[in-house]
């Protein structure tokens, strides 16, 4: 299952970094819902994540489903983002 969607990751040319961590995101996802792509599974991952992760980890993890979902033709279940705190420089 993740073998094919690396496949297309790679065909579209994607980094090696980029690669390594969406696999790592389907992974998380696939080991606790067991690849069920519903929005209440995706919402209850996305929660999850919040409460264990920094927001830049959550997007990481958030754009890596939202690639599997596309690779799935799945799009309409695509998650939004968290909105992360910019902070501001005085010098």
């Amino acid at each position: 299952m993740l073998q094919n969607f690396e496949k297309w990751l790679r065909q579209n040319n994607l980094s090696e970094n980029t690669i390594s961590s969406y696999l790592y995101g389907v992974k998380a996802f696939t080991d606790e819902y067991n690849d069920e792509l519903n929005k209440n599974n995706l919402l209850a991952f996305k929660g999850w994540l919040i409460e264990k992760y920094a927001p830049q980890t959550v997007n990481s993890r958030i754009l890596a489903i939202n690639k599997y979902l596309e690779f799935k033709n799945l799009s309409l279940l695509k998650l939004k983002t968290v909105k992360t705190q910019q902070r501001n420089y005085i010098d």
